[in-house]
């Protein structure tokens, strides 16, 4: 059996969806996102390959240092996010009273094998703004990586 080549070994596609599709919360606030994506690399690195923002769910493609634990890391950017939502807004006393889960609790994966798995989910996650009708192309929408991390040498 080959071994893997290491930019592929551990990686991930996966989706995050908001309980409530009518919500804006994930483009809404972004830096809110951010800092509860950062707070989760402190604790649980990752090297964040591709992602996009939409109004009610995201998408991300992340490395691993190692296997396994990508469903750990889901489950606590969905917890960071909320807590630092409810605090933002002004809104944790009513949020927390009503057991504020903004996510949903399956978080869908798909370990990417090939390098060139990862370009097509990559263009396939970049183009998702244009397939919604946020936007007419993927770089006219600020919540992706299209514009840093689109790097054919990936």
């Amino acid at each position: 059996m080959p071994l893997k080549p290491l930019a592929i070994a551990n990686t991930y596609y996966f989706t995050l969806r908001l309980r409530h599709g009518r919500k804006r919360y994930l483009t809404d606030y972004p830096d809110v996102w951010f800092w509860a994506l950062n707070r989760v690399q402190q604790e649980l690195p990752t090297r964040i390959n591709a992602f996009v923002l939409l109004p009610d769910h995201a998408h991300l493609i992340w490395t691993l240092p190692t296997k396994g634990g990508h469903v750990e890391r889901c489950r606590r950017l969905c917890e960071e996010f909320s807590q630092e939502l409810a605090k933002s807004t002004g809104a944790s006393r009513r949020l927390h009273k009503a057991n504020f889960k903004l996510f949903r609790s399956f978080y869908p994966s798909t370990p990417i094998h090939s390098v060139a798995q990862l370009h097509r989910l990559r263009d396939h996650l970049h183009h998702d703004p244009v397939r919604h009708g946020l936007v007419k192309a993927p770089e006219d929408w600020r919540h992706s990586s299209v514009s840093k991390f689109n790097n054919p040498a990936i």
